[in-house]
């Protein structure tokens, strides 16, 4: 599979009250230079962020080449679920397809070709709903540049409005017979207590996030992720600022670089290996209750 020149790609960076992370995220950005530029902030929650986020909104006044800049600017805290949800909403009301980052999600400069390229040549092919830039800690050696499995990564990744379009931000698809049917065929029997569970959490408004909803989505249609043989960005997002990933490790994976043409798959199937490998890194179920402080018995 050989490259012709890569289009540049419209970007929707996302972002809310952290700066110094932002900042390291849109200097790549400044690198690649893109026609098109988004950027959405959620609002303060108080006078005193609310000068933070100021001034992680005050980066387009940076933008210093040739490119379209749009803002979406909340007026108050949606918090992580809407925001970032109603972001990327925002984004396909104007663009067909493009590359999405969160303010903590530093990419290789490599990463935006690669999802170019995929952008660009899987934009008919409705087998394939995303483009993954992280590859969380299974790289292989393999002459293939890419693979494809029904786990999300959105640390870093790209899609089309015909994809997004099937959104469902309540995750009221749990309840679907169908979906539940097609969770059995993909997950092994952990794994799907664990990710019913989580799915039913967000859908019962108890986890506060916008990314287990999509995974949903995904699977409701059967769509397979692109992922990079290596992993091309880097979670900088852990620690107390972060809204998730306060105590979690192991986010701040090397990256690579990837460059054109690039090769690949003969088939497109998933990867049972990284797919089983990926499922390990999922939290054990009964750990993942006791980190919680709850139980879910009668819901």
């Amino acid at each position: 599979m050989k490259s012709s020149t890569l289009r540049k790609q419209p970007i929707l960076l996302i972002g809310f009250n952290r700066p110094n992370h932002i900042e390291q995220v849109f200097a790549k950005i400044m690198e690649y230079k893109p026609t098109h530029f988004y950027l959405a902030v959620d609002g303060a929650r108080n006078e005193e962020e609310d000068q933070v986020v100021k001034k992680v909104q005050s980066i387009t006044e940076r933008v210093n080449w040739n490119c379209e800049v749009k803002t979406f600017f909340q007026k108050e805290n949606l918090g992580c679920k809407r925001a970032v949800s109603t972001a990327i909403t925002w984004f396909f009301e104007y663009e067909e397809q493009g590359i999405i980052l969160e303010d903590d999600c530093v990419p290789d400069l490599s990463f935006f070709d690669f999802c170019s390229f995929n952008l660009d040549h899987f934009r008919n092919d409705y087998r394939i709903g995303m483009v993954a830039g992280c590859n969380l800690g299974a790289n292989f050696d393999s002459e293939e540049s890419f693979f494809f499995s029904y786990y999300i990564s959105i640390w870093g990744w790209a899609t089309w409005r015909r994809a997004w379009k099937f959104y469902d931000v309540n995750g009221d698809l749990i309840e679907n017979d169908h979906m539940r049917r097609t969770m059995k065929r993909h997950f092994s029997w952990n794994e799907l207590i664990y990710r019913t569970k989580c799915f039913k959490a967000v859908q019962l408004g108890e986890i506060d996030t916008w990314d287990y909803q999509w995974h949903l989505t995904c699977l409701s249609q059967n769509f397979l992720t692109i992922v990079p043989r290596l992993n091309l960005v880097s979670n900088i997002g852990v620690g107390e600022e972060a809204t998730h990933t306060k105590d979690s490790r192991n986010l701040n994976f090397d990256k690579y670089s990837m460059s054109a043409p690039y090769k690949a798959p003969k088939y497109i199937i998933f990867n049972d290996q990284y797919d089983l490998s990926h499922e390990g890194t999922s939290r054990n179920f009964f750990k993942w209750l006791l980190n919680k402080g709850k139980t879910w018995l009668g819901k």
